[in-house]
């Protein structure tokens, strides 16, 4: 992970693995197959 001297995150996920099915009766809850975060911190 490139280290960038600004107080902020941008993440960005991928589950290949992600149950998406609705019609699969083992599925409890959808999960979701990407997800794009941004978060902001504190400088020390």
């Amino acid at each position: 992970m490139p280290v960038i001297n600004v107080p902020f995150r941008l993440i960005f996920a991928y589950n290949p693995q992600a149950k998406t099915d609705i019609t699969d009766p083992t599925v409890l809850f959808l999960e979701r197959r990407t997800v794009m975060r941004f978060t902001v911190g504190r400088t020390f």
